[in-house]
């Protein structure tokens, strides 16, 4: 197995999956940078182990699916989905995310995520059922390191910068899936 994904192993199966908020300290640099939503939050400590604490907080039985993960050795592409009952509601919430990661050869550095936090909302109020989970990678742990594709990334970048998401034929943004198209 890769170092990195053996790492992203660590990150889903024993911190995501069993809230052991000590293998962040482990597998995350002190200065751990997490870009969401337009907002960019820097420190491991500071920051992201108050989050991620209060997130289980409000779903103590909070799960993460690996659907696909893909590496060239420095960086790491994951697509996931997270599920659990809302503290509150008890409703069941089922979401999607995609999260891009760096690290430094031995812990993680930097993560740009997003998740489809609109249809969260909406199953956690009960006024959505909750989404189904797509199907889970087989073994998302036997990842090999396949090496950067420069055209693809120019692609992938060229549609980014257009800035129409919705325009993407086979994906689902936000509660598009429930809704049809989202606003913008």
């Amino acid at each position: 197995m890769h170092p990195f994904v053996r790492v992203m192993q660590r990150y889903i199966e024993d911190y995501c999956n069993h809230h052991d908020m000590s293998v962040c300290l482990e597998i995350m640099d002190p200065s751990y940078v997490v870009h969401i939503a337009g907002r960019h939050h820097v420190g491991r400590d500071e920051f992201y182990i108050p989050a991620a604490s209060a997130a289980f907080g409000n779903f103590p039985d909070l799960r993460l699916t690996v659907h696909e993960l893909y590496t060239n050795g420095d960086r790491l592409v994951m697509r996931f989905s997270e599920r659990g009952h809302h503290r509150d509601t008890g409703n069941l919430a089922c979401w999607g995310g995609i999260g891009l990661y760096d690290w430094n050869g031995s812990t993680l550095t930097v993560n740009w995520v997003e998740q489809d936090y609109l249809s969260r909302k909406a199953q956690v109020e009960g006024t959505a059922p909750a989404h189904r989970l797509d199907e889970p990678a087989p073994d998302p742990w036997s990842t090999q390191v396949v090496p950067a594709d420069r055209h693809a990334e120019k692609i992938a970048t060229k549609f980014l910068m257009n800035g129409d998401l919705l325009a993407a034929p086979a994906v689902v943004i936000d509660d598009s899936w429930l809704h049809g198209p989202a606003v913008v």
